[in-house]
């Protein structure tokens, strides 16, 4: 177990390394600013050594409970929203995700009447609470819950839908039975469906892009809310 303060150079700072702190769930890309944060509270707040530590105790937190893919990325182009906006039909978007489910962009568009920081005719994110399996402009849940439980009988949905899908990813935390994925890849196989398991958000991402280039893909989603990795 490796705490956040292990990651800066608080060799002039003992005080930090009472912070014990899990960073495992933690994106890379983040603990650099996390050590910033450390190296700016110690430079403004280094004579109060409990209001230091309280402060780091929040901003961990809140790192951690942010949900995956969301809200992080505020500056740059929008690669994507010219082509899934593109075409007659409303594209389904999967935004992010989290232990309680999966948040989709697509299903819903703001009314007549807009709530407040709404706009008309925007679509709205909806959280839908487990695990989905998403069609280029449909998503439903799925009633799986762990990667286990993820048969070539609970993917019948995917095989039955129309227009054939020509992509099938799947999105778990943890691997397929090797045999269970095995019998799942030969029977979509014999309807040209290619099929792959990956982690969570690189279904995600894969599913997004494949969808705004007008590709016939699916995307089912295992959300475990037990799952702690």
């Amino acid at each position: 177990m490796r705490s956040i303060s292990s990651l800066c150079d608080v060799s002039e700072k003992p005080l930090l390394c009472r912070s014990h702190h899990s960073i495992d769930n933690i994106p890379n890309n983040q603990r650099r600013g996390i050590c910033t944060y450390y190296t700016s509270l110690v430079k403004s707040s280094s004579d109060n050594n409990n209001n230091i530590n309280d402060t780091i105790q929040q901003y961990s937190s809140s790192i951690i409970s942010k949900r995956y893919m969301s809200d992080e990325i505020r500056r740059g182009t929008d690669l994507l929203a010219d082509s899934l906006a593109h075409g007659s039909r409303r594209k389904i978007i999967l935004e992010s995700y989290a232990p309680s489910g999966v948040d989709v962009k697509g299903l819903v568009k703001v009314g007549g009447i807009p709530s407040e920081g709404d706009l008309e005719g925007e679509d709205k994110i909806i959280h839908m609470n487990g695990s989905i399996v998403a069609f280029p402009d449909a998503c439903f849940l799925w009633n799986v819950k762990h990667p286990d439980e993820v048969t070539l009988e609970s993917l019948e949905v995917v095989r039955l839908y129309q227009p054939t899908v020509e992509y099938l990813f799947i999105g778990c935390s943890h691997p397929l039975p090797p045999h269970e994925l095995t019998r799942i890849k030969k029977e979509f196989r014999k309807r040209e469906i290619v099929t792959e398991q990956m982690d969570i958000m690189n279904a995600m991402g894969t599913f997004n892009i494949l969808n705004g280039e007008d590709r016939r893909v699916s995307c089912v989603l295992v959300i475990d809310p037990n799952d702690e990795s």
